[in-house]
């Protein structure tokens, strides 16, 4: 009998190396890899051309198509990175922030509030610390409009939701004071591709 044919797209890392290199193969499946795009490049071009069979997607997109009855996608939980995302906060030094719970009422950045680490961090804050988004003031370096994500998104009337001008970066308000915390979570990405 013939292999089954699939295409698979995702994000090269320590976790996903062997697959695509090869190197780990599942019986019956003739599968070709890919793995030039990543992250929202990736979301996006698989949203836009449905090129590939498999693909890693932003959980925040699969949960806001699935709001809105979009059953186009068939969400599988693989993890690929297995690291808890809200474990990357840095705060500043006399910020006032000791545990998670002292967030309430403090300024925190991050890359985009739609993706999904951010999603993922906003949770664990919520679910095991009692800091709902809206106790938070974001800043962040990428707009939350129409556009600004995979598909669109319109925050909640109660988020207080700030974009930094371009000239700007979370960084430096951090380093300035202008932050009380940035939860960076693009650094992980950075050190498991240095890895490979």
């Amino acid at each position: 009998m013939k292999d089954v044919e699939l295409s698979l797209a995702m994000d090269l890392n320590l976790r996903t190396a062997a697959l695509l290199s090869g190197e780990v193969r599942a019986e019956g499946i003739d599968l070709k890899c890919s793995s030039k795009l990543r992250g929202p490049s990736l979301f996006r071009h698989q949203l836009r051309t449905r090129e590939f069979d498999i693909c890693d997607m932003s959980l925040t997109t699969l949960y806001m198509m699935l709001d809105r009855a979009d059953t186009s996608f068939i969400p599988i939980p693989v993890f690929t990175m297995r690291h808890f995302f809200h474990t990357t906060a840095l705060v500043r030094e006399h910020a006032g922030i000791s545990f998670p719970e002292d967030l309430i009422g403090k300024r925190l950045g991050i890359p985009g509030y739609q993706s999904a680490a951010s999603l993922w961090c906003r949770g664990a804050f919520q679910h095991e610390f009692g800091v709902s988004p809206s106790d938070v003031e974001w800043f962040t370096q990428r707009s939350a409009d129409a556009n600004s994500g995979e598909i669109e998104f319109y925050p909640p009337e109660d988020l207080r939701l700030n974009t930094i001008s371009k000239d700007e970066s979370l960084e430096q308000m951090l380093l300035s004071g202008r932050l009380d915390g940035y939860i960076n979570v693009a650094i992980l990405a950075l050190i498991f591709h240095e890895t490979l």
